[in-house]
Parts: structure tokens; C-alpha cells; sequence
């Protein structure tokens, strides 16, 4: 498999399947991995402010937010979610950097992608603050609107233009940690390089997000379909708690393919408007010391790294010396 090529449609699916499962295992635990931290950090703050646990991912509800009613109580929220949403960012990188080394046939380790993913931390935070912030500047005013006012056509409108907002947004902004991870740039840059790669194909990536959007919807409304069929309306609590844990694993795959799809989005749009090669990803992402790789191990246009060491000095002057010797044999403006 050529990993340096233009990928379709279809194509784009079968390289995310491909690449999930060379390394399906250490997606899916980065993935649970954050699933769970979301449950502990919800059970703990919810123990803090007094309300008993609650399992659950964090999410911001009006219900929550109206019980605040202290400023240690509200310090306490925020803190939670603050913290979590950085792991969620460190995770997310590091996952990233895994699919960007499997392009260059390395399998690194989870502890290795987290140490990456921590130095390019800050970026990371920056970024998804920047994006978050530029919608709450559209939301907010919007939301003050529509609470304003009783013209129902006016506030559909309104909502419908927000959405076609959010989804524009996410889409230029999809391959933002993908550059991070793998370019030397800062959080700004790493948005605009994201937005030249993903606006000329606009429309090839919402086909791709609006393609896994409906599958997961699918799957979920039939699993929970099948689950609230069957409890509390009968005795059934084992199909009940069968569909809702795969409801939950559906969840977490669904949380390990995004930066998959990230990777290979990224990697492909480079292809095409670049002409990126396995030699140019691997200056990028700096190959050093026992990585390094030789072009001569190529199998189908995929590289593979070195199983011997670097070459030696002896080796690279004979090389030179080699490249040398015909001018050397040149006379008269004959080549021997």
C-alpha cells in the first residue's frame, strides 16, 4: 500500500480502517482512557458540590449551573472542566501523533505519543480556546437575541444560520491539531494552515463528517431503541444493559476514529496540494538517533525504518566520492 497517495471518497474510509487496525488496540485505550477520566472527574466535583455521583461524561446543563449558588461551588465546575478538557487535548494529540507515525511504518508507544502530545500542549489548549471563543463571541450575542424577541421565524433563522456557523467552523478547523502535532507552528498558524488545507475541499469533508454522523446516529437509535424497549417497560435489564454498553463502546470507537480520520485527512490534503513524500513527513517530525530510516527499504511506496544503523562516515565518502569521479574523468569535454 502506497501511503503517499490521493485518496477518494471510499478511499478515505478504507485508509482510516487500515490504520485503526495496525494499531486498534492503543486508539481504543487512549479513547476509554479519556471516557473514564470523564466519569471520575464528574463523580468527584459532583461529591464537591454536594450533589451525590453521578456518572456521566462533563457537560454544561442549565439545571447544573442554576444549583451553583456558590463562588466556591462555581470555581469547583470550572475547575473541572478545565482540567479535563486539557487531558482531552493531550489525548486527542497523542492519538494524532501515533497515526502520523504509522505513515512512516513506526509503532510508537502510548507513553511516547502523551510525552509529545504534553510539549505541544500549550498549542494545543491555545487552538481549541481560539475556536471555542470566536463561536462564543457569535453564540452569545445571538442567544441574547433569540431570548429577546418572540418572532418565531426570526429565531429559526437564527438558529439555522448558527448551525451552518458551527459546522463551517469545525471543518476548517478539523486538521488544527493534526498540523500542531506534526509542523513546527504555533496555535494561530496552525488554524490557517488548517483552513488552507480543508476550504478547498469543504465539501469533501462535510460529505465524509455528514457520512459518519448518520451511520452513528443509526447505530445509536437502534441501540437505544432496543434498550428502552426492553426496561422499564419489561423484565428484560439484560438486553437493557447490553444495548447500553454498547451504546458506550460505540462512544469510545467513535472518539478513537476522529483523529484517525484527522491523520489521514491531513496527510492526504498535503499530498495533493504539495506533493508530500514519506522523506519530506519524516524531516518534519524530526527522525533522530535509533529512527532513523533509509529510503532503501521500501515496500510498495510505503518506507520502512532501518534495521541497521545509520550509515558510517567510510560509507558516505565513498558515496561522495563516487558522485565526484565523472567529473573527474571529464576532458575535453569528454566523459570517459
Amino acid at each position: 500500500m502506497n501511503y503517499f497517495d490521493t485518496l477518494k471518497f471510499e478511499g478515505v474510509f478504507e485508509r482510516v480502517a487500515h490504520v485503526f487496525g495496525k494499531r486498534a488496540l492503543a486508539f481504543m485505550a487512549i479513547s476509554a482512557l479519556v471516557y473514564v477520566l470523564g466519569w471520575i472527574f464528574t463523580a468527584i466535583t459532583s461529591m464537591m458540590l454536594g450533589y451525590g455521583v453521578r456518572v456521566g461524561g462533563f457537560s454544561v446543563n442549565l439545571g447544573v449551573i442554576r444549583s451553583l449558588d456558590s463562588p466556591h461551588k462555581v470555581v469547583i465546575y470550572l475547575l473541572e472542566g478545565v482540567v479535563y478538557y486539557c487531558f482531552v487535548c493531550l489525548a486527542h494529540g497523542a492519538a494524532v501523533w501515533l497515526v502520523i507515525h504509522l505513515y512512516l511504518q513506526q509503532h510508537r508507544t502510548i507513553q511516547h505519543a502523551f510525552q509529545k502530545g504534553f510539549e505541544k500542549l500549550a498549542h494545543l489548549i491555545t487552538a481549541t480556546l481560539i475556536v471555542t471563543v470566536s463561536l462564543l463571541a457569535i453564540l452569545v450575542p445571538a442567544s441574547y437575541v433569540m431570548g429577546r424577541t418572540n418572532d418565531d421565524a426570526l429565531i429559526t433563522v437564527i438558529m439555522m444560520v448558527l448551525v451552518m456557523i458551527m459546522i463551517f467552523v469545525a471543518i476548517v478547523t478539523f486538521l488544527v491539531y493534526a498540523v500542531i502535532m506534526t509542523e513546527d507552528v504555533g496555535a494561530v498558524r496552525a488554524i490557517r494552515r488548517s483552513f488552507d488545507l480543508s476550504f478547498p475541499r469543504f465539501w469533501f469533508m462535510f460529505c465524509i463528517a455528514l457520512t459518519c454522523f448518520v451511520i452513528k446516529f443509526i447505530i445509536g437509535l437502534l441501540l437505544m431503541s432496543m434498550a428502552f424497549s426492553a426496561y422499564p417497560f419489561t423484565e428484560n435489564k439484560f438486553l437493557y444493559y447490553t444495548c447500553m454498553s454498547l451504546d458506550t463502546v460505540l462512544g469510545i470507537l467513535y472518539a478513537a476514529l476522529s483523529p484517525i480520520f484527522q491523520g489521514v485527512l491531513y496527510i492526504t490534503f498535503r499530498v495533493e496540494a504539495e506533493e508530500l513524500n514519506f522523506e519530506k513527513l519524516a524531516s518534519e517530525i524530526g527522525i533522530e538517533g535509533d529512527d532513523y530510516i533509509t529510503m532503501n527499504n521500501m515496500e510498495d511506496g510505503v518506507g520502512k525504518p532501518a534495521t541497521t544503523e545509520a550509515p558510517t562516515a567510510a560509507v558516505v565518502a565513498t558515496e561522495d566520492a563516487t558522485k565526484v569521479s565523472p567529473m573527474l574523468e571529464k576532458q575535453d569535454g569528454v566523459v570517459a
